[in-house]
């Protein structure tokens, strides 16, 4: 299953000059690529914009760990449709992001 997502490691970047994080990742082909940009303008103070960012830069990660989760726990609900188990809420959380 190919993910719909920027491939790659992200990273948080700061810039003490314009008060901004931004999310990176490095891709073979096309250099720096900007995942997100959190600006001095973003709401919140720059303590929760720093970990709205490294949340951001988790996505990929995220994402193949619930997809490995499930790949792996088949059996963990038996109708695959009750919304509360574990399997259910990372597939929810899977659609949620439109990533596959």
């Amino acid at each position: 299953m190919e993910k719909k997502i920027t491939p790659g490691d992200w990273t948080v970047h700061f810039f003490d000059d314009f008060d901004r994080f931004e999310i990176h990742t490095a891709n073979d082909h096309d250099g720096t690529v900007i995942i997100a940009d959190l600006g001095h303008d973003t709401e919140g103070p720059p303590e929760v914009r720093e970990a709205n960012a490294k949340a951001i830069a988790a996505v990929p990660d995220l994402i193949e760990a619930l997809i490995g989760m499930m790949a792996h726990n088949r059996t963990d609900c038996n109708d695959r449709n009750c919304g509360s188990c574990s399997w259910c809420k990372a597939k929810t959380a899977i659609e949620k992001a439109g990533v596959l």
